[in-house]
């Protein structure tokens, strides 16, 4: 394992209960002028309410609800959709396969009506089969080491403008701090549930001046808030800080989770254990992942709370 110093891990992440807002709660990212030593850095945060009364509809993970709902509205959004482009490469591979074909097998059929459609036909069909190949691929490797896995990210932010710079100023302004936007992103609201995947990289942090930014806030309707806290919750919390060598990403991959106002993590045996951080070590290229080792690092903390009472003793 890393030396801590290696891995800026301890307490990145901030977790706070707003002091003017009591429905607010701000993520901040800490440790930023470290961070931006890796090629790139990603966060995913996933919120479970155990009151039954609430539902996903009772919070919001903004900004970033408000940039899905501006793009499934075909309204101008910070981000666009992120299309396969591996459907596209793969009906051109099978486009190549028949224009070989025909080349060296019919070249005075090459330039007919015959292969032009055949050519097309095969482009458009492999377009169309990538996406049940991808989906075989993801579930036939999920029980391996190397896995095919599926795309994390669903939205990429568009290029800076100088309004956008104004933008910057006034979120600065509003947070009382800097704010970071991560390139790539995605929101998965479920049921009881919502899970917001951040990707950061070099172009996302380098202008942050600070070591510490808002990137998130959590908006709890006002009526659910004293339920949120009493009957408690899981905000669960997953880092991966990525070097890069030559096509490959090295992946060192943290997790922790407060469950009830306990923090710690879940290994490898579905075994709860406090004041833990689980580490997982692995090596990606493009979309394919091998993982390579995994441990618990005890009395280890990701997230740091203030304004809410979390209980820092093992049982």
């Amino acid at each position: 394992m890393k030396k801590k110093y290696e891995l800026p891990y301890e307490n990145i992440i901030k977790f706070n209960k707003n002091d003017k807002y009591p429905n607010l709660y701000d993520l901040e990212l800490s440790n930023i002028n470290k961070v931006k030593k890796f090629h790139s850095f990603e966060c995913h945060v996933v919120l479970y309410p155990f009151c039954r009364k609430i539902s996903a509809d009772n919070f919001k993970f903004n900004p970033y609800e408000e940039y899905v709902k501006d793009i499934s509205s075909n309204q101008k959004s910070a981000y666009n959709s992120i299309g396969s482009r591996m459907n596209g490469f793969f009906g051109i591979f099978l486009g190549v396969i028949i224009f070989l074909l025909f080349y060296f097998f019919n070249k005075t059929a090459l330039f007919s009506v015959e292969s032009v459609i055949s050519i097309l036909g095969a482009y458009f069909l492999g377009k169309d089969l990538w996406g049940d190949i991808e989906k075989f691929l993801i579930f036939i490797t999920k029980k391996f080491p190397v896995k095919f896995v599926d795309n994390p990210y669903s939205y990429e932010i568009l290029n800076s403008t100088t309004l956008s710079k104004y933008s910057f100023m006034a979120k600065r302004i509003r947070y009382n701090k800097e704010t970071v936007l991560p390139e790539k992103m995605d929101l998965i609201e479920q049921s009881n549930s919502q899970t917001v995947r951040m990707k950061f990289g070099k172009n996302s942090l380098k202008e942050i001046i600070d070591d510490h930014a808002h990137i998130l806030s959590i908006h709890i309707d006002s009526p659910m808030v004293q339920d949120f806290e009493r009957y408690g919750y899981m905000l669960g919390i997953k880092l991966s800080f990525n070097k890069k060598f030559f096509i490959f990403l090295k992946n060192y991959e943290l997790f922790q989770s407060i469950v009830r106002k306990k923090k710690g993590c879940i290994d490898m045996k579905n075994n709860w254990i406090n004041n833990s951080v689980f580490f997982r070590k692995a090596l990606s290229v493009f979309r394919i992942k091998l993982f390579l080792s995994n441990k618990i690092i005890e009395n280890t903390s990701l997230i740091e709370v203030t304004g809410l009472k979390i209980n820092k003793k093992k049982n």
